[in-house]
């Protein structure tokens, strides 16, 4: 039996990266994707234990309307190893004309982290329908000075 064949939107791309360029001519370059940071505590006395970092990156997001028509809201969750927020819900209007139209999001993000493991940001379609989810990897190592 096949699978049930989503109508739309539909996600042109979706990741975290370094920076985001918009060219003259319309075209969108992402720099540095990632899906990992690794933080380092330096010298003899860094905590064994990861200590509260701050963190900043974007977020790229692309999605074409398909047979979506309309207004509609897309919201940016998050999610902490432990279960928790990482940073505040964020909802971004998004208006879907016709099948090849779409929607581009550039967000950026400021947010502390305080344990390793893997941090989750969650895309939503009006709130309630999850169209992905990104995971981003927190590391810590120590280094000798």
């Amino acid at each position: 039996m096949a699978p049930k064949r989503s109508t739309g939107p539909f996600i042109t791309y979706s990741c975290i990266c370094e920076k985001i360029l918009q060219e003259k001519d319309g075209v969108t370059s992402l720099i540095r994707v990632v899906d990992r940071f690794v933080m380092t505590g330096k010298g003899k006395d860094a905590p064994k234990d990861m200590p509260e970092a701050a963190i900043a990156f974007n977020l790229a997001l692309a999605f074409k309307a398909g047979e979506a028509r309309g207004k509609h809201t897309i919201t940016i969750t998050s999610e902490t190893p432990a279960g928790g927020e990482w940073f505040p819900k964020q909802d971004y209007p998004a208006l879907f004309e016709s099948e090849d139209r779409g929607v581009n999001l550039q967000i950026g993000v400021q947010a502390k982290v305080k344990l390793e493991g893997v941090y989750w940001i969650d895309v939503l379609l009006d709130r309630t329908q999850l169209l992905t989810r990104m995971p981003l990897r927190i590391m810590y190592q120590t280094k000798p000075a």
